[in-house]
Protein backbone atom coordinates (compact mmCIF):
# COMPACT_ATOMS: atom_id res chain seq x y z
CA UNK A 1 0.00 0.00 0.00
CA UNK A 2 1.07 3.49 -1.10
CA UNK A 3 0.44 6.75 1.26
CA UNK A 4 0.38 9.83 0.20
CA UNK A 5 0.41 13.26 2.08
CA UNK A 6 0.61 16.59 0.15
CA UNK A 7 0.99 19.51 2.54
CA UNK A 8 1.34 23.22 2.59
CA UNK A 9 3.54 25.26 5.23
CA UNK A 10 3.66 29.05 5.57
CA UNK A 11 6.60 30.95 3.78
CA UNK A 12 8.75 31.49 6.96
CA UNK A 13 7.94 28.12 8.54
CA UNK A 14 9.62 26.15 5.36
CA UNK A 15 12.88 25.59 6.92
CA UNK A 16 11.40 24.61 10.01
CA UNK A 17 9.09 22.24 8.67
CA UNK A 18 11.33 20.52 6.58
CA UNK A 19 13.51 19.67 9.46
CA UNK A 20 11.02 18.04 12.09
CA UNK A 21 10.26 16.27 8.57
CA UNK A 22 13.74 15.03 8.33
CA UNK A 23 14.10 14.42 11.79
CA UNK A 24 10.57 12.89 12.34
CA UNK A 25 11.39 10.18 9.58
CA UNK A 26 15.34 9.38 10.71
CA UNK A 27 13.25 8.28 14.16
CA UNK A 28 10.65 6.13 12.70
CA UNK A 29 13.39 4.31 10.31
CA UNK A 30 15.23 3.30 13.65
CA UNK A 31 11.53 2.34 14.93
CA UNK A 32 10.09 -1.03 14.51
CA UNK A 33 7.10 -1.32 12.28
CA UNK A 34 5.40 -2.37 9.37
CA UNK A 35 6.98 0.47 7.23
CA UNK A 36 8.95 -0.41 3.78
CA UNK A 37 10.34 3.00 2.65
CA UNK A 38 9.46 6.79 3.20
CA UNK A 39 10.33 9.75 0.65
CA UNK A 40 9.84 13.05 1.19
CA UNK A 41 9.95 15.84 -1.35
CA UNK A 42 9.69 19.62 -1.43
CA UNK A 43 8.47 21.63 -4.25
CA UNK A 44 10.69 23.05 -6.72
CA UNK A 45 8.22 25.63 -7.68
CA UNK A 46 6.71 26.54 -4.57
CA UNK A 47 9.33 25.84 -1.64
CA UNK A 48 6.46 25.60 0.77
CA UNK A 49 4.89 22.81 -0.59
CA UNK A 50 5.82 19.05 0.51
CA UNK A 51 4.85 15.48 -0.75
CA UNK A 52 5.45 12.23 1.60
CA UNK A 53 5.20 8.78 -0.04
CA UNK A 54 5.43 5.78 2.06
CA UNK A 55 5.10 2.70 1.41
CA UNK A 56 3.51 0.46 3.77
CA UNK A 57 2.46 -3.04 4.43
CA UNK A 58 -0.51 -2.31 6.68
CA UNK A 59 -2.84 0.76 6.37
CA UNK A 60 -4.15 -0.33 10.21
CA UNK A 61 -0.23 0.72 11.70
CA UNK A 62 0.28 3.67 9.24
CA UNK A 63 -2.98 5.23 10.52
CA UNK A 64 -2.20 4.26 14.25
CA UNK A 65 1.42 5.77 14.05
CA UNK A 66 -0.51 8.78 12.24
CA UNK A 67 -3.09 9.61 14.95
CA UNK A 68 -0.63 8.61 17.91
CA UNK A 69 1.62 11.63 16.21
CA UNK A 70 2.45 15.13 18.00
CA UNK A 71 1.13 17.75 15.98
CA UNK A 72 3.77 20.53 16.07
CA UNK A 73 3.35 23.86 15.76
CA UNK A 74 3.97 24.36 12.20
CA UNK A 75 1.46 21.55 11.73
CA UNK A 76 -1.16 23.37 13.30
CA UNK A 77 -1.03 26.58 11.61
CA UNK A 78 -1.61 24.95 8.18
CA UNK A 79 -4.60 26.36 6.32
CA UNK A 80 -5.38 22.93 5.31
CA UNK A 81 -4.90 19.52 7.74
CA UNK A 82 -2.92 17.35 6.89
CA UNK A 83 -5.31 14.23 4.80
CA UNK A 84 -3.36 10.95 3.79
CA UNK A 85 -4.30 9.20 0.76
CA UNK A 86 -4.43 5.59 0.33
CA UNK A 87 -2.78 3.80 -2.91
CA UNK A 88 -2.62 0.41 -4.31
CA UNK A 89 0.09 -0.29 -6.51
CA UNK A 90 -0.65 -1.33 -10.35
CA UNK A 91 2.93 -1.34 -11.83
CA UNK A 92 6.09 -0.28 -10.01
CA UNK A 93 9.50 0.15 -11.52
CA UNK A 94 12.58 1.01 -10.01
CA UNK A 95 16.65 1.12 -10.20
CA UNK A 96 17.77 0.35 -6.80
CA UNK A 97 19.80 2.08 -4.65
CA UNK A 98 20.51 4.90 -7.15
CA UNK A 99 19.84 8.84 -5.78
CA UNK A 100 16.84 10.53 -7.30
CA UNK A 101 16.94 13.86 -7.60
CA UNK A 102 13.32 14.83 -8.79
CA UNK A 103 10.35 13.59 -8.67
CA UNK A 104 7.12 14.37 -11.19
CA UNK A 105 3.78 13.68 -9.03
CA UNK A 106 0.61 13.73 -11.13
CA UNK A 107 -2.49 13.57 -8.71
CA UNK A 108 -5.70 12.68 -11.15
CA UNK A 109 -9.08 12.68 -9.59
CA UNK A 110 -12.01 11.52 -11.35
CA UNK A 111 -15.44 10.04 -10.44
CA UNK A 112 -16.00 6.32 -10.41
CA UNK A 113 -16.49 5.93 -14.10
CA UNK A 114 -12.93 6.97 -15.32
CA UNK A 115 -11.52 4.14 -13.62
CA UNK A 116 -11.81 1.79 -16.08
CA UNK A 117 -10.23 3.90 -19.14
CA UNK A 118 -7.73 5.37 -17.27
CA UNK A 119 -6.59 2.46 -16.20
CA UNK A 120 -6.18 0.79 -19.50
CA UNK A 121 -4.62 4.66 -20.75
CA UNK A 122 -2.08 4.06 -17.79
CA UNK A 123 -1.61 0.43 -18.55
CA UNK A 124 -0.62 1.46 -22.66
CA UNK A 125 2.00 4.56 -21.13
CA UNK A 126 3.72 0.84 -19.28
CA UNK A 127 3.80 -0.66 -22.55
CA UNK A 128 4.91 2.46 -24.29
CA UNK A 129 7.81 3.01 -22.03
CA UNK A 130 9.07 -0.27 -21.77
CA UNK A 131 12.44 -0.04 -19.36
CA UNK A 132 12.34 3.54 -19.97
CA UNK A 133 15.59 6.17 -20.51
CA UNK A 134 18.88 5.67 -18.00
CA UNK A 135 17.85 8.38 -16.34
CA UNK A 136 14.27 6.98 -15.31
CA UNK A 137 14.89 5.71 -11.22
CA UNK A 138 11.68 5.25 -10.22
CA UNK A 139 7.53 4.96 -11.83
CA UNK A 140 4.50 3.92 -9.87
CA UNK A 141 1.10 4.40 -10.99
CA UNK A 142 -1.18 3.57 -8.14
CA UNK A 143 -5.44 3.61 -8.02
CA UNK A 144 -6.67 5.08 -4.66
CA UNK A 145 -8.06 2.60 -2.55
CA UNK A 146 -11.45 4.71 -1.12
CA UNK A 147 -12.00 6.91 -4.81
CA UNK A 148 -11.08 4.04 -7.32
CA UNK A 149 -11.77 7.03 -10.30
CA UNK A 150 -8.67 8.29 -8.60
CA UNK A 151 -4.83 7.89 -9.25
CA UNK A 152 -1.01 9.24 -8.65
CA UNK A 153 1.75 8.76 -11.03
CA UNK A 154 5.06 9.41 -9.77
CA UNK A 155 8.39 9.53 -11.95
CA UNK A 156 11.70 9.91 -10.41
CA UNK A 157 14.85 10.95 -12.04
CA UNK A 158 18.49 10.96 -11.73
CA UNK A 159 18.49 14.73 -12.72
CA UNK A 160 16.94 18.03 -14.44
CA UNK A 161 18.36 16.33 -17.84
CA UNK A 162 16.75 13.36 -17.23
CA UNK A 163 13.55 14.57 -16.52
CA UNK A 164 13.07 16.35 -20.01
CA UNK A 165 12.62 13.15 -20.83
CA UNK A 166 9.36 12.55 -19.30
CA UNK A 167 7.22 14.58 -22.36
CA UNK A 168 7.98 11.60 -24.58
CA UNK A 169 7.74 8.96 -21.70
CA UNK A 170 3.88 10.19 -20.75
CA UNK A 171 3.31 11.17 -24.18
CA UNK A 172 1.06 14.20 -25.46
CA UNK A 173 -2.03 12.64 -25.47
CA UNK A 174 -1.74 12.65 -21.84
CA UNK A 175 -4.10 15.80 -20.99
CA UNK A 176 -7.09 14.54 -23.36
CA UNK A 177 -7.64 10.77 -22.01
CA UNK A 178 -7.50 12.34 -18.17
CA UNK A 179 -9.96 15.29 -19.73
CA UNK A 180 -11.45 12.23 -22.15
CA UNK A 181 -12.40 10.24 -18.65
CA UNK A 182 -13.89 13.12 -16.80
CA UNK A 183 -11.09 13.84 -14.53
CA UNK A 184 -8.29 16.53 -14.02
CA UNK A 185 -5.07 16.58 -12.51
CA UNK A 186 -2.43 18.20 -10.78
CA UNK A 187 1.50 17.75 -10.94
CA UNK A 188 3.74 18.29 -8.09
CA UNK A 189 7.41 18.60 -9.32
CA UNK A 190 9.71 18.13 -6.63
CA UNK A 191 13.62 17.60 -4.84
CA UNK A 192 14.04 15.02 -2.80
CA UNK A 193 14.64 15.83 0.41
CA UNK A 194 14.83 12.40 2.47
CA UNK A 195 14.68 9.10 1.23
CA UNK A 196 14.83 6.00 3.83
CA UNK A 197 16.30 3.20 1.53
CA UNK A 198 19.49 5.63 1.24
CA UNK A 199 19.43 6.59 4.53
CA UNK A 200 19.76 3.04 5.55
CA UNK A 201 21.74 1.68 2.87
CA UNK A 202 19.96 -0.22 1.61
CA UNK A 203 16.61 -0.98 -0.09
CA UNK A 204 13.04 -2.58 0.00
CA UNK A 205 12.66 -5.51 -2.02
CA UNK A 206 11.33 -3.97 -5.76
CA UNK A 207 9.01 -5.33 -8.20
CA UNK A 208 9.47 -4.98 -11.82
CA UNK A 209 7.38 -3.76 -13.90
CA UNK A 210 3.85 -6.02 -14.50
CA UNK A 211 0.57 -5.70 -15.90
CA UNK A 212 -2.06 -3.21 -13.87
CA UNK A 213 -4.24 -5.82 -12.38
CA UNK A 214 -6.43 -5.78 -9.33
CA UNK A 215 -4.47 -7.15 -6.11
CA UNK A 216 -5.65 -10.18 -4.82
Amino acid sequence: MVVVVESKVAPEQVDEALRRAQDELRRALRAPGEQGQSRFFQSRTDPSSFLYLGVWSSRTDFEARFTARQRSAVEQAMLNPIAPRYFRILSTFERILVPMDLVVCQVVNGPPSAASPLRDFFAELVRRRGLGPPGLVLSLICQEIDAPGNFVLVTGWRSPEAMAAIVSNVGVDFDAQIAAAGATYHRFVGQTRYDSSLQAGRATTARPDRPLVDDP
